[in-house]
């Protein structure tokens, strides 16, 4: 796992323009990545936090690049404290990665369906949030 982190830090760092697939956070991304937080937390207060996390890295950095999966998604929904330093890390790559798929695949309106009705998963007519018209 470690060699994987390694690896795709690196590939990060080398030629990633301003904003777009940094991995490493500036003083100038914490505001707006807190602010991110605080905006999700007024929409919901029932969000997984690798879709809080993947959403503040996305909107504070911009569109990452594709990781594979090392640490599945369900094991992040709660707390990313069981990891190791280079564990949490990871944890937010990952988080950065999906966030960027889906906004790549289903675009924003559908995330911010998503989180308006995260609890159950559905539209208020029952239909999947993802793959709604």
């Amino acid at each position: 796992m470690d060699g994987r982190i390694l690896r795709h830090q690196r590939r990060q760092d080398q030629g990633a323009g301003p904003r777009r697939g940094r991995t490493r956070r500036t003083p100038q991304d914490c505001p707006f990545h807190e602010y991110i937080h605080s905006l999700i937390h007024s929409i919901t207060k029932s969000c997984p936090l690798w879709i809080h996390e993947g959403l503040a890295e996305y909107f504070s950095k911009g569109p990452s690049q594709r990781v594979g999966q090392v640490i599945p998604l369900n094991y992040l929904e709660k707390s990313f404290s069981g990891l190791s330093g280079k564990g949490i890390s990871l944890a937010y790559i990952e988080s950065h990665s999906a966030i960027s798929y889906l906004m790549d695949r289903y675009r924003a309106d559908r995330m911010k369906n998503m989180l308006f009705f995260s609890p159950t998963g559905k539209t208020s007519t029952g239909h999947s949030l993802i793959h709604s018209r």
